[in-house]
């Protein structure tokens, strides 16, 4: 019994280190998956997506096989702000001549009216028509 007390604090310190580990906001690509539908919001015309090598970027295809723009995948690193929910991922429609015409939220945990609330107020807007340089 003396054993068991001498170890509990040891044992503690494990459980809370796991418990710590799994409910952090993990950052990775993973998340960059995006839908066609989602993207046929912003570029009706959209047929397929394909994806550009190991990144998180997409080429954005039409019926005829026309180059439509890419969807850039902004994900952030330990360094940026986070919200309440944890990082806010971003996803970037450029045109082919590099003119950004959309920009939305990828996967997250942030509070469903707060995105509203974004989205109806033209956050997500007024990047449409700057040039990507």
């Amino acid at each position: 019994m003396k054993e068991l007390k001498r170890y509990f604090p040891l044992f503690m310190i494990l459980i809370s280190a796991v418990v710590i580990f799994l409910q952090r906001e993990d950052v990775t690509p993973d998340g960059c998956n995006i839908s066609v539908e989602r993207v046929k919001s912003f570029i009706p015309e959209v047929e397929r997506l394909k994806k550009i090598d190991e990144t998180c970027f997409f080429k954005v295809y039409g019926k005829s096989g026309e180059n439509l723009g890419t969807v850039l995948y902004v994900d952030p690193d330990e360094n940026s702000p986070s919200g309440f929910g944890g990082k806010m991922k971003v996803f970037v429609l450029v045109d082919p001549l590099n003119r950004i015409t959309g920009v939305f939220q990828g996967d997250n945990n942030e509070t469903g009216s707060y995105l509203t609330m974004l989205e109806r107020s033209g956050f997500y807007d007024r990047w449409n028509g700057l040039e990507i340089t």
